[in-house]
């Protein structure tokens, strides 16, 4: 091992707080032991897990990965939660140096937000702690902490910060230049978070690719060779979804955390419609179920029966209801941060001017376009008017608009109001970092756009080739069966499949793949979960679409 590369792997069980040896005996040993019994118990009871002691031997060796990885694993974690949070922590410190609040009132008052900034708000807490506690000067305070945080953004700033107190230079002035520098390593971060995410997609579509080929192989092996087709089909539908899932958590790993909606503790009229909606679908779910149901087991209707995947997709169909509710609101929501920089810009510089409060400001901009945005305004400025409870009356604006960046920002230029700072200059810090984040957001809502398109042809492409392995399969056992030669029966294995139980599970893969890969679409966008209702009707019945179009067009080509 290099050298570098041992320093790096000691600072990660520094910043656990563990020495090597501490380390090794506390966590390395006891995953190793787990790894050799769980071998053990594979080799001991081979009769009892018969096919299934590959997975026992694959655990044997994870479970030893994992106590040599993990600290590894525990440093990128600490470094992506404190480097999602770094651009709007910088945007806080600068509005309240804006707002000339004493040098370590900022700190203390950033790291207080331990609910938004996580552990960020723990590092910037250990300089406090330095500087209140230890008696630290605040330079020696930051170049510590600079020296022990898992993330070079912070610690390339807090350096920084330690120079420029050094020099005696003012604070204040610092983190109001800072600002540029600390965005920009940002969208650097971010930019290389959603390249990496591009590279992963791709080698995702290769693995989809190869596990669709597994099951078709899974299909087809046991009609030749003898084997369990449940077994055979049910370990090929293992390694696709485990696969899936892995690449959705690998992708929620390298993507910063960045989400769209701002759930509020108020209860707003956008909830309200669609928690109806969310009510009406599962009316709509339980009654489509019973009616399939009866139609199914009991035959009260005199229409034809219908295939499996559709008695499954009808009942699911009416979740499309909420979801689509949710797209609608995020694209309102979308628009609303597009018209926030505009309108908080014009609201500070009337106020900085007229010196007027909120209320007589917004008497003038009510009337104004502002997209989405401006029936939130006016409902501000009627809320504002009645003189009842100001900080109420922000707070369901910020509710009502459904944006986590209005809230997180308009609470920042809230905050630096209340505490004195010109509401023009604290605008400006404000909306400038505003749109940058916009612009970066861009690209990650590209990148969205153009995966969904290429999952929703993947899907339908799975599914085709899936039961098209399966009508293959059926129309050799038909074939066979009506030969009636014994030879050929002992050949080919077709007394031991069981058609309509291999639909069964396919039918239920389409099923996993379309929620896996509607969850895996809902982390590259960031949007709310609820928006996975829709891409997973959607991808469902993208699969029953492709199960038909092989029933109708290609296993009548096939039977001939």
């Amino acid at each position: 091992m290099a050298k570098k590369d041992r320093r790096s792997w000691h600072r990660a069980y520094y910043l656990m707080g563990y020495t090597f040896s501490r380390y090794f005996l506390r966590l390395v040993l006891p995953f190793t032991a787990l790894g050799v019994l769980t071998f053990s118990l594979s080799v001991i009871f081979a009769d009892l897990f018969g096919p299934m002691r590959f997975m026992m031997y694959v655990m044997a060796v994870f479970f030893p990965l994992v106590g040599v990885f993990y600290p590894k694993i525990w440093v990128d974690r600490r470094r992506r939660e404190i480097e999602q949070n770094i651009h709007q922590f910088i945007t806080n410190a600068g509005v309240l140096a804006a707002a000339n609040v004493e040098r370590m009132e900022i700190f203390r008052s950033l790291a207080g937000e331990k609910e938004l900034y996580g552990p960020l708000a723990d590092e910037i807490e250990k300089v406090v702690t330095l500087v209140d506690t230890w008696r630290l000067s605040l330079e020696e305070a930051c170049r510590y902490v600079s020296e022990r945080t898992p993330s070079d953004i912070l610690s390339d700033f807090l350096e920084r910060l330690s120079h420029t107190t050094e020099a005696g230079e003012d604070v204040r002035r610092f983190l109001i230049d800072e600002q540029e520098v600390v965005i920009s390593d940002y969208e650097s971060m971010y930019e290389d978070s959603i390249h990496r995410a591009r590279d992963l997609r791709d080698l995702f579509l290769s693995m989809i690719l190869a596990t669709v080929f597994l099951v078709v192989f899974s299909i087809i092996m046991p009609f030749l060779t003898g084997f369990s087709p449940f077994l055979m089909i049910g370990i090929a539908i293992l390694v696709f979804v485990v696969s899936e899932i892995g690449f959705i958590l690998g992708t929620e790993f390298i993507l910063p955390d960045d989400p769209i909606w701002f759930r509020p503790k108020l209860f707003t009229s956008r909830e309200a419609r669609i928690g109806r909606a969310e009510i009406f679908s599962l009316l709509l779910f339980g009654l489509t179920l019973g009616l399939l149901s009866a139609h199914l087991f009991f035959g009260v209707f005199s229409t034809p029966f219908l295939p499996i995947s559709i008695y499954l997709a009808l009942p699911l169909t009416p979740l499309i209801i909420p979801g689509l509710m949710v797209w609608r609101e995020e694209v309102k929501i979308r628009n609303k941060d597009e018209n926030f920089p505009s309108f908080l810009r014009t609201l500070a510089a009337s106020a900085s001017a007229k010196r007027a409060a909120a209320a007589n400001v917004l008497e003038t901009l009510k009337e104004k376009e502002f997209g989405a945005l401006t029936l939130d305004i006016q409902n501000l400025h009627k809320r504002l008017k009645m003189r009842i409870d100001e900080k109420l009356a922000w707070d369901y604006f910020f509710a009502e608009s459904g944006s986590n960046l209005v809230q997180r920002f308009g609470e920042m230029y809230s905050e630096g109001v209340t505490k004195g700072g010109d509401p023009k200059t604290v605008a400006d810090v404000i909306t400038e970092n505003f749109k940058r984040i916009l612009r970066i957001r861009e690209r990650r809502y590209d990148f969205a756009s153009s995966l969904r398109g290429v999952l929703y042809g993947i899907t339908v492409i799975a599914a085709v080739t899936f039961f098209m392995g399966f009508s293959f399969a059926s129309e050799m056992i038909e074939e066979v069966g009506q030969t009636g030669f014994k030879t050929i029966e002992q050949v080919f294995w077709v007394r031991i499949y069981d058609p309509p139980g291999v639909h069964f599970m396919l039918v239920g893969l389409v099923l996993l793949n379309a929620l896996l890969i509607a969850f895996y679409i809902r982390t590259v966008s960031s949007c709310d979960a609820r928006g996975v209702y829709a891409h997973a009707v959607l991808l469902l019945w993208a699969g029953v679409v492709g199960e038909l179009v092989v029933e109708n067009f290609i296993r009548p080509i096939v039977a001939i």
